[in-house]
C-alpha cells in the first residue's frame, strides 16, 4: 500500500492512497482491505511536511501495521 501525505496552504494534511496504479482520495475501508490482504505499507510520500510531522506519521503507520499483524496472528 502506498500513501501520499501533503500539507495544503491552510496547514491541513491531505492524504491519498494508491489503488492499483491510481492515486485516489483516502478511504479507510480501502486501507484496511489492503492491509488485510498484504499488511505492507510502502515508504510514504511526504510533501510540505516538517520532520516532526513525518516522524509522527511513520510511528502511527508502524503501530497500525503491527496491530494488523497481531490481529492476523490471532486468527491462525
Amino acid at each position: 500500500m502506498k500513501l501520499f501525505f501533503k500539507k495544503d496552504e491552510h496547514g491541513e494534511i491531505i492524504l491519498e492512497i494508491q489503488k492499483g496504479t491510481v492515486r485516489t482520495g483516502f478511504d479507510y475501508v480501502e486501507m484496511l482491505r489492503q492491509l488485510l490482504e498484504h499488511n505492507e505499507i510502502e515508504e510514504p510520500v511526504f510533501e510540505k511536511m516538517d520532520d516532526e510531522e513525518i516522524t509522527k506519521v511513520k510511528e502511527l503507520l508502524a503501530k497500525i501495521k503491527n496491530a494488523v499483524a497481531a490481529g492476523l496472528a490471532k486468527k491462525i
